[in-house]
């Protein structure tokens, strides 16, 4: 087992289900009960829709966390750790003791905190800068970031008993996804539609609001990897987000 593991909560619902509350310390057991009375399956926090045992989520990496905002604690000692994949990135468990809280930055990767920024300024997002975006090539961004993921998962360890992260900024692709359609479900409900092999409905379906999310994405790139970079490099990756968005302070 590793020395330590990552639990996280919900700060906009609360999604804990343990019979006490995480502090230094702690030894933490689940809560079956707490888990139904938070609604049906269909909305349980992902990790706890799976078939078979069920038990407390933890991670092995802060960057494999699913939820955004979240408070986030190093934990151990678990007991009776199960999975049923290959190659896990979380496990349950029926109890652990906490060792401490930690930065809930930390999911979000190395410079967690500069890419939440990044995620609300997505959230904020107008059609105006949506429209700047979209009229901007992203030929060279697309090809930087390809490389760039690349270079960073060859230098990761390759762990015996669970699944690397699969990017630098953790599962901010899912939140910065997440930032995108909610501005621009606040601008019109009409750039919403049916996008063919999807599978649910509706998606985001407007070209330049797609290119904003990725645009976004090779933002976050840039930021969680710095020292992976040339000048160059990060110009390609945040050229079209801060042509649209200037950093604050930057005029």
């Amino acid at each position: 087992m590793n020395d330590a593991y990552y639990f996280a909560t919900s700060k906009e619902r609360p999604d804990f289900f343990g019979a006490s509350l995480p502090t230094a310390g702690a030894h933490v057991t689940f809560d079956e009960a707490k888990l139904y009375e938070y609604g049906p399956r269909s909305i349980w926090p992902i990790p706890y829709r799976r078939d078979g045992a069920l038990g407390l989520v933890v991670f092995f990496d802060p960057l494999d966390v699913m939820t955004w905002p979240c408070r986030l604690w190093k934990v151990h000692d678990l007991v009776q750790p199960t999975t049923s994949m290959k190659k896990p990135f979380y496990l349950h468990c029926q109890s652990f003791e906490v060792l401490e809280e930690i930065p809930s930055w930390q999911v979000l990767g190395a410079h967690g905190a500069a890419v939440a920024r990044l995620i609300d300024e997505a959230s904020d997002l107008t059609q105006a800068q949506v429209d700047v975006i979209g009229t901007l090539d992203s030929l060279g961004e697309t090809r930087t970031e390809q490389a760039v993921l690349q270079a960073w998962r060859a230098r990761l360890p390759s762990p015996a008993n669970h699944r690397p992260p699969l990017a630098p900024y953790g599962t901010a692709w899912d939140f910065l996804s997440t930032a995108v359609e909610s501005a621009a479900a606040r601008t019109d409900s009409h750039l919403f539609g049916w996008v063919e092999g999807a599978d649910r409905w509706p998606l985001l379906a407007d070209p330049a609001w797609e290119q904003a999310r990725r645009a976004a994405l090779a933002a976050a790139l840039a930021i969680s990897v710095p020292d992976l970079l040339t000048d160059d490099e990060t110009n390609r990756l945040t050229r079209r987000w801060r042509m649209a968005i200037p950093e604050p302070g930057v005029t």
